[in-house]
């Protein structure tokens, strides 16, 4: 909610400012995708914490949490610069949206290859734990 408040916020402001163009059919626009946007960062804050907890303990568990949200932060930094750069080769707006459609995907590989780690682990742990038990 709050980069929604940002972004109308510097709506305003540029609508203001003669230099800066501003299209006014695409203000709803924006606004739906920073909602969208702010919906998915939540969740998968939450999803990160949860399996970082699970696979980090003691001491590695503050250090998983604080690279974790290191991460978060330079990716959000990369992004960004990519994609004016990408822009900025053709001037083109598909051009960035290729760029974070091809992110997204990388990120969505690795996701997958996140929960087929994860399960096996699961699996792991369950067999460990029964052989334990038995003993």
């Amino acid at each position: 909610m709050g980069q929604a408040i940002v972004m109308t916020g510097s709506y305003m402001a540029n609508d203001e400012s003669p230099e800066v163009p501003v299209n006014k059919t695409g203000y709803y626009i924006m606004v739906f995708g920073r909602f969208f946007f702010g919906l998915g960062a939540e969740s998968m804050s939450v999803a990160q914490s949860a399996i970082v907890a699970q696979w980090f303990k003691g001491k590695e568990l503050a250090f998983a949490f604080a690279v974790n949200t290191s991460v978060g932060g330079i990716g959000s930094a990369v992004g960004g610069n990519i994609t004016v750069a990408a822009y900025n080769t053709d001037r083109n707006i598909g051009t960035p949206m290729l760029v974070g459609l091809g992110m997204c995907l990388i990120s969505g590989c690795f996701a997958i290859v996140l929960c087929i780690l994860d399960k096996k682990a699961d699996m792991e742990d369950a067999k460990n734990k029964n052989s334990e038990d038995t003993n």
